[in-house]
This record gives C-alpha cells, sequence and structure tokens, in this order.
C-alpha cells in the first residue's frame, strides 16, 4: 500500500496541476483530467470531437487538476514481451484514461501497437486533486492511499494540469484591456482560437508537466522532497517542481475496501506495544525507578518502526501512544507496571473494526487512513480485545470540581476515575518522562492530518486521568512530597508542569473543549486539601490538655505550613502554572479561622469573664494617702490561670496575621481576621484588672521579704546597695511592658485605653512602692535625727530602691510604644471634631461652644509625670535631709574660708571645708547610684550656697572689710564650682582639694546642674559687692531696660494687664546728622495722682548711661493740665555721636511725672528705649528722607515692684558714696508701695 501527500509546487507555468500513477514511458504524453484520455494519435478526440462532453463524469472531473494513477508493467519474455511493454506504455495511459472517464476498455485502433484489456488500470487506482485558482505556486496538503502488487515494478506517476474555464469567443476578446506583454498577447490570441474550436462545448487542460517515481526508491521510514517537472515529449518545454510526502503501509486483505478498513486498531497496537516494552524495560532496570530515564533499546526501537510501517502508523500516533504508555506507568507504582490496570481500563480495550459512513471525511483524510499532526493521543495500555457495545463516548468532556470526583465527559464520556496515589516516590517513575511525551506529542500536533474519533476520546481519557492523578496529589502535596526530600520536591515540580504544560497544549483544548481550566482546578485542589489538611490537624489538636491548648497547637501547625509554603512549594506553584500558593492557602486558613477559631475564642473569654468576678471587699481600694489593704489570699486566684493560654492563643494569632504581609495591600483589606483583636478584648480587659491587683500584691510580697543586697558586678566593681524590693518591684513593671510589646495590640484607638490601664497598673504600684518604702524608713527615726551629720545606709538603700522605680516609670513612654499611639488617637479626635464643626458649626450638643475636645495626651501622660515628680520629690526629701544635718559643720567651715586673715591664701583657707566635703563625700560615692548621688552632690552644692549668702548678710556692716572679704568669696565660689565640675578629675576623698585617687570618678556636676537658683544669686550678689557704684547703676538701668523689652516682646496676658496698670507712652526717635531727634507724642490711661482723679503729666527725657552722655542734661516737656490721656506732640534734640548711640546700655529713660505747685511732683512711670534699635542707628544709611511715615512706639510704663532689690540694696550700704545715695533717693519714689 502506497501513501502520497502531495505539498506545494513551485511551477512558475500554470494556475493548477494533475497526475497520475502508473508505469509509463516518458514520451507517451498523458490525458488531461478534463476529458478522457484517449490515444495519441486520436485527433477527432483531441479537437473535442467525441461523444461524453457534457456527461456527468465529465463535469465532476473538469473540476480536478491533478491526478494520480498507478500503473503496472506487463510481464513476458523475449522481445515481444519488451516491445509490448514500449508500446503498453504509450498506450497504457490511454486505456486507464478511458477507464478513468468512465469510458468502456476497448482495443485500441489498427493504426497503434496492439495493447492488451489487461493493461488498463482501474479508476480505484487514479486520483485527482482539487483546483488551486490564480496562483503559480499551489499549496494542496491532501492525501491519497493506493494499494499496490510489486514494490519493486510500481512507478508513481503524476501529472499537473492547467484548469481552463469554459468561455466564448466574445467572452475571451473582452478581455483584451488586461492584456501586459507580448506573452501576455500570445496567450491572448491562443485562447480566442481555442474557445473558437471548441465553440463552446468543453474546455481543454493545458499540460504543465509530470513526474515519475518508482516505488521501490521509497525507504521504509517514508520520504519527502521537491521532484523536478519533467516533460511528456523532448520538443515540449515545462519548468518547476512538486514537493511530495511517500510511505508505505500494509494492511490485512479482509476482502473490504481500504475505506472499510478498521485503521483505530492499528494505532491501539502501537501503544499497548509501546506499554509493554517500556513496562518491560522498567522492569528489568538496575536501580530506583525513579532513576529510569525512559529509553528503549535498539532492538525494542526496531520492533515500533516495523509495526508502525506495516499498519500505517504515523509519528503522531506513535507519539500518542509513548504517552499512553507513559501515563499509565506515572499513575501506577513502578514495581508492578504492567499487572496494574488504569483508571479508565474500559476505555482502553481493543475495539472491533467497524464501517464508516463513506461521507465520513475528516481534515481532508480519504477513508480511515490516519496522517495527522498533533501531539497528543488517547489513554495508554491498549490491551487486545473486544469493544464492548456500549455507546460511542464523545471526545472530550467538561470537568466537574477539583481533585478527582464525578465529572462529565466533553462528549458523554462517562465518569473518569482517580488515580492510584504513590507515596513512595522511588518506586515511582520520574514524572519528566511524561512531561516530555507531552511536549514531543504538541510538536507532532498539527502538522499533519488529526486524529480520528476514537483516538482523540482516547486521548481526552488519558488527559483526564493523568489530571486527576496530579489533582489527588497536589490536594495530599504537604503529606506526599516532604519537603526535607529533594526527591519529592523534584517529582511535585515536574507534576506541576505536566499539569502547566497541558494546560497550554493545543492538543488537549482540542480533545476536550469542554474542561475547566487546569489552573483554576489546581487552585481548587489546593482549597480542598488544605481544608482536609486543617480538619486533619484540628481533630489531632483537639486531644490537648484544654481547649485553649488545642487551639495554640492549631494555629502552631498552620504556622509552620505557611512558612513551609513560602520557603518551598510557592514558587515551584508560581513558576509552573502562575497560582499563587501562598495566596490561596493563607486566605482558605484565614477563612478556617475565622469560622472555627473566633467563636471559640469568644466562648471562653465569657467563660473568663465569669470566672474572674470578684466581690468588692476581696478588691484594694486606694483613698487619700491611706495604704491598700489586700485581704484575699493569692490562691484565690489561681483560677486565672487561663489568661496564660489565652495570651499565647493572642500571640499565636498575631504570628498568623503577620503573614499576610506576604500578600497584596488589596487582598489584606479582605481577610477575615484582621480584626482577631476583637476576640480578645474582653479577655485583655479582665486581665488588665487582675493584673493590678496581682501588682499591688507583688509589691506588698516584696517590701515585706526585702532583703539588702549589695555584690559585685561583672567588671569587679562594687554595686551600691538596694534590696530585693526594688528588683521585684522593676521585674514586674518590665513583664507587664513586656506583655505589652508582644500583645502589639494592631488597633491604636482601642489601644490607648489598654494603655491607660497600664499606665495606672504600673503607676499605682510604683505609688504604693514609694509609700511602703519611704514608712519603712519613717519608722526608722530617719526624719527625726537632728544629730550632725553621718552616712546612712538605710538611706541609701532606700533612695537606690525608689531611683531603679523612678527610671522604670521614666521609661514607660518609649517602652509602651506611646507616641504612634497618641498620634493616631488625636488624628482620630481631630477628624471628629472637624466633623462635629462642620455638622454643628463650632457647637456641641447642648448649644454653648466647643472651644478644646478631651485631653487625650493629659490623660495619658499626666500620671507618668505625675509620679515622676512624686518620686522626684521623695528622693530630694530624703536625700536633702543631709544637707539639713550638714548644716552646722557648713557653717564652721564657711565662717573660717570668710573671716581668715586677709594673709592666709584662699584654698589654704578652703581647707577645712574640703575635709568636711570629703568625709561626708566619700562614702556617698560608692553607696549611692549616679542619680542619687547627683542629688547628693546638688544638695550639698546648695547647702553651701546659703551658707556664703548668709556670710555676706553677716558682713553687712563690716565696711572696713568689704573689698577683701567678697572678693574672698568670689574666688571660693569660683574654686568650689571647679570641684564639684569635676574639672581636675576631682576625687571627693581629698583632703585640701581635688587629688587622684583609685577607683572609677564618681559623675561630675554640669554646668547646666551647677546653674541652680541658689548659686546663681550667690554668684550675682557677689558681682554687685565687687562692682562700684557707676556700674551697678549702669547694671540696674541694664535690668530695667530687658524687663522693658520682655513686655514689649511678649504677647501674654501679664503684659497686657502692666501696660493697663500703669498706661502707655508713645514716642518716635530716630537719628539723623550726628543729632539724636526725640518725638513724644502722647500718653494714655496714665494713674490719677490728684485729688480730682486726673493729673497734671510732663515727661521728662534723659540719656543713659551718665558716664557716656555726661554732657547732654535731661529736657522735659510742657505740663497737661487735668488728663489721664496727655498730648504732648513735642520734638527734643540731643548732640550725640553715632558712636556714642552704638557703646554698649546707651538707652533713652522717658519719666513721666505728676506736675504739683506745693508739694513735691508724683512719680507716674518710667519708660526705657534702646538707642541700638532706633532708625538711623540699626541702620547706617538711613538719612531724614526715610523718616518722613516712621511708626511710633508705644512703651508700657513701669514700677519697681522688687523692694528688696539686691543693687538697690548693696548701694544703699554704701554710705560714705554720695552718688550711691542719690540714686537710692531718686528711686525710692519710683518702688510700688
Amino acid at each position: 500500500m502506497l501513501g502520497i501527500q502531495p505539498g506545494g509546487n513551485s511551477s512558475g507555468m500554470g494556475m493548477s496541476a494533475a497526475g497520475s500513477v502508473g508505469s509509463i514511458h516518458r514520451d507517451t504524453p498523458p490525458g488531461s483530467p478534463r476529458t478522457p484520455l484517449e490515444p495519441a494519435d486520436s485527433e477527432e478526440r483531441r479537437d473535442g470531437r467525441g461523444s461524453g462532453g457534457d456527461s456527468p463524469h465529465e463535469k465532476l472531473r473538469k473540476h480536478h487538476s491533478f491526478r494520480l494513477s498507478f500503473k503496472r508493467r506487463e510481464h513476458g519474455s523475449g522481445e515481444r514481451e519488451r516491445g509490448g511493454s514500449e508500446r503498453g506504455s504509450r498506450r497504457g495511459v490511454e486505456h486507464r484514461s478511458d477507464s478513468t472517464s468512465g469510458y468502456p476498455s476497448s482495443a485500441p485502433p489498427s493504426s497503434t501497437p496492439p495493447y492488451t484489456s489487461s493493461s488498463a488500470v482501474p479508476a480505484k487506482f487514479i486520483r485527482a486533486t482539487s483546483v488551486k485558482a490564480h496562483t503559480l505556486n499551489p499549496r494542496w496538503n491532501e492525501k491519497f492511499r493506493f494499494d499496490i502488487d510489486d514494490v519493486a515494478s510500481d512507478i508513481l506517476h503524476l501529472d499537473i494540469w492547467d484548469h481552463d474555464d469554459e468561455s466564448s469567443v466574445l467572452e475571451a476578446v473582452s478581455k483584451l484591456n488586461e492584456v501586459r506583454g507580448v506573452k501576455g498577447l500570445g496567450r491572448f490570441f491562443k485562447q480566442i482560437a481555442q474557445s473558437a474550436r471548441l465553440g463552446g462545448g468543453g474546455g481543454q487542460d493545458d499540460f504543465l508537466g509530470c513526474v515519475n517515481i518508482p516505488l521501490q526508491d521509497i525507504p521504509s521510514t517514508g520520504l519527502e522532497r521537491w521532484y523536478e517537472l519533467e516533460a511528456r515529449t523532448c520538443r515540449s518545454s515545462v519548468q518547476g517542481r512538486i514537493r511530495l510526502r511517500l510511505w508505505l503501509s500494509t494492511r490485512e486483505d479482509r476482502g473490504t475496501s481500504e475505506e472499510e478498513d478498521d485503521h483505530w486498531a492499528q494505532s491501539r497496537r502501537q501503544a499497548t506495544l509501546t506499554h509493554l516494552l517500556l513496562s518491560h524495560q522498567l522492569r528489568i532496570h538496575r536501580g530506583p525507578p525513579c532513576e529510569w530515564g525512559g529509553e528503549l533499546p535498539p532492538v525494542a526501537q526496531a520492533i515500533l518502526h516495523q509495526h508502525a510501517i506495516q499498519g500505517d502508523v504515523s509519528e503522531l500516533q506513535a507519539t500518542a501512544g509513548r504517552w499512553l504508555a507513559l501515563c499509565r506507568l506515572s499513575m501506577a507504582p513502578a514495581s508492578t507496571p504492567v499487572r496494574r490496570a488504569p483508571p479508565h481500563a474500559s476505555l482502553l480495550q481493543e475495539r472491533p473494526a467497524r464501517k464508516l459512513p463513506p461521507t465520513h471525511n475528516r481534515g481532508g483524510s480519504s477513508g480511515a487512513t490516519l496522517h495527522a499532526h498533533n501531539q497528543q493521543h488517547g489513554p495508554p495500555g491498549m490491551a487486545s480485545g473486544r469493544r464492548s457495545p456500549k455507546p460511542r463516548p464523545r471526545r472530550g468532556g467538561s470537568r466537574r470540581g477539583a481533585g478527582g470526583g464525578s465529572r462529565r465527559r466533553g462528549r458523554g464520556a462517562g465518569r473518569r476515575r482517580g488515580a492510584a496515589n504513590s507515596e513512595v516516590h522511588r518506586d515511582s517513575i520520574d514524572l519528566r518522562l511524561a512531561l516530555k511525551a507531552l511536549q514531543q506529542l504538541e510538536m507532532k500536533w498539527g502538522n499533519t492530518e488529526p486524529l480520528s474519533r476514537e483516538e482523540e476520546e482516547c486521548l481526552a481519557e488519558s488527559f483526564n486521568a493523568f489530571i486527576d492523578f496530579g489533582l489527588k496529589l497536589v490536594r495530599r502535596h504537604r503529606q506526599i512530597f516532604n519537603p526535607r526530600d529533594r526527591l519529592a520536591l523534584c517529582r511535585l515540580d515536574a507534576l506541576l508542569r505536566c499539569l502547566g504544560f497541558m494546560s497550554s497544549m493545543k492538543a488537549f483544548w482540542k480533545v476536550c473543549p469542554f474542561n475547566k481550566e487546569i489552573r483554576g482546578e489546581v487552585i481548587a485542589s489546593l482549597r480542598k486539601g488544605t481544608v482536609e489538611w486543617y480538619e486533619e490537624i484540628r481533630n489531632r489538636t483537639q486531644s490537648s490538655v484544654s481547649p485553649l491548648e488545642g487551639l495554640v497547637n492549631l494555629i502552631t501547625y498552620m504556622l509552620v505550613d505557611l512558612q513551609k509554603g513560602i520557603d518551598y512549594y510557592a514558587s515551584m506553584f508560581e513558576s509552573t502554572n502562575g497560582i499563587p500558593y501562598f495566596g490561596v492557602v493563607y486566605k482558605q486558613l484565614d477563612k478556617l479561622i475565622h469560622a472555627d477559631i473566633g467563636s471559640k475564642v469568644a466562648e471562653v473569654c465569657a467563660q473568663m469573664r465569669a470566672g474572674m468576678e470578684m466581690q468588692e471587699d476581696q478588691q484594694m481600694a486606694i483613698q487619700g494617702s491611706n495604704i491598700p489593704t489586700i485581704s484575699a489570699p493569692l490562691h484565690q486566684f489561681t483560677s486565672f490561670d487561663i489568661g496564660t493560654p489565652i495570651f499565647e492563643l493572642h500571640l499565636a494569632m498575631q504570628e498568623f496575621v503577620l503573614f499576610r504581609e506576604h500578600l497584596a495591600s488589596q487582598e489584606r483589606r479582605a481577610l477575615a481576621v484582621n480584626n482577631y483583636h476583637e476576640w480578645f478584648e474582653p479577655a485583655l480587659e479582665k486581665w488588665l484588672h487582675v493584673a493590678k491587683y496581682k501588682a499591688m500584691l507583688r509589691v506588698r510580697r516584696a517590701c515585706e521579704q526585702a532583703t539588702p543586697l549589695n555584690g559585685t558586678t561583672a567588671n569587679g566593681s562594687d554595686t551600691p546597695p538596694h534590696s530585693t524590693s526594688a528588683i521585684d518591684c522593676v521585674s514586674c513593671f518590665h513583664q507587664i511592658e513586656e506583655f505589652w510589646r508582644q500583645l502589639s495590640w494592631p488597633d491604636p484607638i482601642s489601644a490607648y485605653s489598654h494603655l491607660c490601664s497600664i499606665v495606672d497598673i504600673i503607676c499605682s504600684a510604683a505609688e504604693y512602692f514609694s509609700d511602703l518604702t519611704n514608712q519603712k524608713l519613717q519608722e526608722t527615726g530617719f526624719y527625726e535625727d537632728p544629730g550632725p551629720y553621718k552616712f546612712n545606709v538605710e538611706m541609701c538603700m532606700v533612695a537606690n530602691d525608689l531611683e531603679m522605680v523612678l527610671r522604670c516609670v521614666s521609661t514607660l513612654r518609649d517602652n509602651l510604644g506611646m507616641a504612634p499611639v497618641m498620634a493616631a488617637v488625636e488624628s482620630a479626635a481631630s477628624q471628629q471634631q472637624h466633623q462635629h464643626h462642620q455638622q454643628y458649626g463650632g457647637m456641641n450638643d447642648i448649644g454653648t461652644a466647643n472651644t478644646t475636645g478631651p485631653d487625650y495626651r493629659g490623660a495619658l501622660y499626666n500620671p507618668i509625670e505625675a509620679m515622676q515628680a512624686h518620686l522626684e520629690g521623695m528622693l530630694t526629701r530624703i536625700i536633702g535631709r543631709m544637707g539639713v544635718q550638714l548644716r552646722q559643720p557648713l557653717e564652721k567651715a564657711t565662717f573660717h574660708l570668710a573671716w581668715s586673715p586677709e594673709s592666709l591664701p584662699t584654698k589654704e583657707a578652703m581647707a577645712p571645708l574640703f575635709r568636711l566635703l570629703r568625709s561626708a563625700l566619700s562614702p556617698l560615692s560608692t553607696a549611692l547610684l549616679p542619680p542619687n548621688f547627683t542629688r547628693a552632690l546638688l544638695a550639698t552644692w546648695d547647702a553651701i550656697q546659703a551658707q556664703i549668702r548668709r556670710q555676706m548678710e553677716a558682713s553687712a556692716t563690716s565696711g572696713d572689710k568689704l573689698s577683701s572679704f567678697y572678693n574672698r568669696l568670689s574666688e571660693a565660689l569660683a574654686i568650689l564650682a571647679h570641684y564639684f565640675s569635676n574639672g581636675d578629675n576631682g576625687r571627693w576623698d581629698a583632703e585640701d582639694g581635688p587629688t587622684r585617687a583609685v577607683g572609677p570618678p564618681p559623675p561630675p556636676l554640669t554646668p547646666q546642674l551647677l546653674a541652680t537658683p541658689s548659686y546663681s544669686s550667690t554668684r550675682q550678689l557677689l558681682s554687685y559687692h565687687v562692682s562700684s557704684t557707676q556700674q551697678l547703676i549702669d547694671m540696674y538701668h541694664a535690668e530695667r531696660l530687658r524687663l522693658q523689652q520682655q513686655i514689649m516682646a511678649s504677647g501674654s496676658v501679664s503684659s497686657e494687664t502692666e501696660r493697663a496698670e500703669y498706661g502707655t507712652l508713645t514716642v518716635r526717635a530716630y537719628f539723623n546728622h550726628d543729632s539724636l531727634c526725640v518725638e513724644v507724642l502722647s500718653a494714655r490711661d496714665i494713674i490719677p495722682l490728684d485729688p480730682n482723679g486726673f493729673s497734671d503729666p510732663f515727661v521728662i527725657i534723659e540719656l543713659l548711661p551718665r558716664a557716656i552722655f555726661s554732657h547732654c542734661s535731661e529736657q522735659r516737656t510742657s505740663v497737661q493740665k487735668k488728663t489721664l490721656n496727655p498730648l504732648f506732640d513735642e520734638c527734643f534734640e540731643f548732640s550725640v555721636s553715632l558712636e556714642q548711640c552704638h557703646m554698649e546700655g546707651a538707652m533713652l529713660l522717658f519719666t513721666v511725672m505728676d506736675h504739683d505747685v506745693l508739694t513735691a511732683n508724683d512719680f507716674a512711670g518710667e519708660a526705657f528705649l534702646s538707642l541700638g534699635d532706633i532708625p538711623g542707628v540699626s541702620s547706617a544709611n538711613a538719612t531724614v528722607d526715610n523718616f518722613h511715615g516712621l511708626k511710633h512706639t508705644d512703651l508700657p510704663l513701669m514700677h519697681q515692684k522688687n523692694k528688696h532689690h539686691p543693687i538697690l540694696q548693696i548701694l544703699e550700704m554704701r554710705h560714705s558714696e554720695k552718688m550711691a545715695q542719690e540714686f537710692v533717693k531718686k528711686q525710692k519714689p519710683r518702688i510700688t508701695s
């Protein structure tokens, strides 16, 4: 049997082609497919005058342009046989043409060589292709099959013809305008002549060439090549070539035609043979099946090749058969690949040959011959046998559900059964072999003739069975594919690649057009497998000690599973099928947790609420300064241990929610567990309520069982003395802080109230601890001891304990993370207030103005600040007691310093003071924590300042020692400041001053800490005492000017009160051409100083200081009678230089006086204006032209309210200085009585 499939023709000679097959001499012209073939010398038939031109057969052949015929040689002996063969070859064409065209086979005329009727070829050995119009490069892609008797002698003959349509002379002449070129004109006249000769009775096709191919030249593997076209005579000229694909096959002669043969049986046997050979090769493979490469030995390959040739099995059918075999082996354990039947074995039985309807033709194939281009085939393992008489299933099928189960097949095929699952990967073949088979099948698909309906149905069965098998493995991938097993992961990767590649195969969608997308079914299998795994783990963890522990273990399993998915499975599913593995699994677990765990947690929290109800008489009550009494024993609260599993469950849920960071932002917002914290809200409130009670109880137990501690640190230094009570208290606070940090409450709004509760717990416990500790110290008589100072270890221990608690309270803001919570609450409150303002227009619900909202920041921070102040005050009180005890020895040492002979150097005069400091501070430097030691230094520093000021007050009457006395005290104060600031690496054990000692230095006082109010006052007083009278007056005026500027610069209510109290003076001043111009414009709200309720004001203008402006006398305005708002509008000019105005302290003094005729004028107020700020001085390039339109300056009038101003007191003590006395006398009326 010969198969031939013509390809495209490269001939440039015609529009279409025709051909024949047979043993032919090349000089014998073959007949046209348009008319019956006739002898070469029959001119009558060649001219178209024969009969039969209008027969139905002739009309049918008019559409053919390509004809194939198979010719047989006559067999004889001697010269006769050879001569008959030569003549027969020339006339065999005609005889065969007559038989093909439907004419009776008769002997040729006597003029031709004798030709027997046995040499005529029946019509079934001649084929014709369709006509390809208007082309020089036709493409047919049509397939034909011929039965042959002798491969060694038969020849394939092919003719190509140019099909000409029937047309009249008039129609031919009308196409004159379509002629192009000389050759076109020649064809035009030829067509007119041909139309006139035929007279409309029929067309005449043009011969374009032929091909003769001996069948013995066709190899067993087939042949596909280009053939050059040949002429029928030596005088003919042809060109072009044609591409043919030729192959040989065999079929059993059952006395039926080739159209009636069942070729499906051949491809089924090919698949069965492939499966048997692969199974045998796998059985004899030395090593685990997973290492088998799927190769067949040359002998097996030769068997398959010979079977394919004999059964006319195409490459696509052979490739499909290999896929069927590997599909079966992949779904069955490798130890018994042959015995184990596939899940769809009923569809794989051999079917008997059946007749196809004559009109059945798929994809242009002739009869039932298979020649397909697809790369897929039906299910594997086709065993011999009879087909069941049940109805034929439809091809393809829709699939229902995921991961196995009943599914409707695309063409009524029934149910697909799930493949058996193998959990031992080493006993299963490598799924990459199946993937390779799928790839080969896809490469072959579409290149040639498609598969038959039975083959496509079988291929659909194999696809569906493999998908069921893969989905079942995907559903149980956690149990089957252990991520720690490299082989298991490789097998899973190959499986996913098979499913992913199958979803993109043309063959799959051709045979299974109604199937669901494989990607969607894999996702559904993942979800279903996740639900099954969850139920399995839940049933396993329900046997725990308590329900809460079971829930914790369940979520822990899920956390481990999610991490495995991220590390191992997610990348596989994403790269092979584009499936977001983590998103599918996480969202499925999210639904399960919300539906299952959420209700259980709410139920447990309700039980916890009922079990933790306490009576009011068992709760601690803090009233005023009374210490709370705790009467309930600790063992009554052992039932509260349920809070620990609840907390562990919350932490597990928190870790689960943290995994949502691997999802997209849109997917996160749709999760059901986003508000998981609401489940634990009642439990947290109750836990905090009990925590406060337990914290108080723990503080009391710690104070009752306190033990002094004083050891050595890791670096070898001694630790300051403290007690176990402080450690227990601070540990309790840290545990509460750690609880809140680990809780990591996600909602900042509800976290605010919980933070307030935690702050209340810690602050209440800290206050309780400080009261108990201070009470214990008070019981020792520490506060009642008035005796001289002595080192007190108990005092140091209490101070250190309180300092440890103070440190913990001071770090609450950072440790509890209050800043983000506070920001979120304030932002929400601001938005709510804005909406409320838009709704009510700035009024509250009752119609009154709503100026401020709730103080959320104060409610959270004020308790912490109050507790810090409370502990600071208590520490200051305890350590400050040392200053009280040092008062007497410090007074003696400072007296020696102040009243020593002038000949004695200051450092030597300070020796007793340094000895006292050494004895007092040396033990404290190691017994107190650094902050407490700093407090001790500050207490001692303030005590020294008080004693120095006391010595200055005692020397007020000793005028003869003023100069040396204050100079020594000033020098001593500088030495002490250097000593306390550790300027010489100061040691507190020095005899006469700072010396070096062994051990770490204690912390010094920074300049900021040294600048205490007492130190600033002492230093200022000493600077006043050592200054001259003029310097003191200038200092006084500079101080008043600073006060004036502060009042003008500030916008506070106190400033407005100051202005309204004494009135305001309006002036304008500027410098122009070595002249200072001062305009006194007006005054308002001057205080009434006359009995009639008015005043007679006038203004005195002075330039200060007098040492700079001694040549400028004061000037005054006119008196305005009986008014409190005088209008002066007067201008004054002072002759001064610009350099004088730039000097430090240069200013204008405005004094408002009330004019009296009989008595002295009364003081109404004073104001100061710095010359450095007026135009012309502040900007040197200003001229008088720029002064027009200058703004005036409003100066608030002031009075001196400090009756005991130190400068005035010091000046008053200088009786021998006239300037000092006159200044004091001038300032006394200006002091407010």
